[in-house]
């Protein structure tokens, strides 16, 4: 609600968690196009001697920034909710799948047990920044307005 044109207090605050978890997620994936390269080849190192499966982690490193990239705008700016869950949702429950499966394969358990963990942390985080921020439904006539 608005008291003499200004937000109050509680209904701003959840703004800044949701905000600055979308930015976060935003830069990580810019992050990872910047390098590219080294990305790829982290992403598939682990299943070398697997070739369809370094082939497919290969791809996958394509998609999973373009996949944080876009739920961050999305999950920042509280539009198109759906797609932003999904978008969050792919890339960092992605993440946990591929590190699980590299350490199936033989991979080091240190780094992408931990790799996991970021990923988990970040999942927890952003189930935390819906739960408080629940205005990111819509309506026929618009968004809900913040309770």
């Amino acid at each position: 609600m608005m008291k003499d044109g200004h937000h109050s207090c509680s209904h701003i605050a959840p703004w800044f968690p949701r905000i600055g978890f979308g930015i976060f997620l935003f830069a990580y994936g810019v992050r990872h196009y910047m390098d590219l390269a080294g990305f790829r080849a982290m992403a598939s190192q682990p299943f070398e001697s697997i070739s369809a499966l370094a082939m497919v982690a290969g791809l996958l490193a394509i998609v999973f920034p373009a996949l944080q990239i876009l739920g961050g705008i999305l999950v920042a700016t509280r539009q198109l909710c759906s797609i932003a869950k999904i978008c969050v949702l792919g890339a960092l429950g992605g993440i946990v799948g591929w590190a699980g499966l590299a350490i199936l394969v033989g991979a080091d358990m240190q780094m992408y047990g931990g790799l996991a963990q970021n990923a988990i942390i970040l999942l927890l985080l952003y189930s935390l920044v819906k739960k408080f921020d629940c205005s990111c439904c819509t309506t026929s006539t618009g968004p809900v307005p913040m309770k």
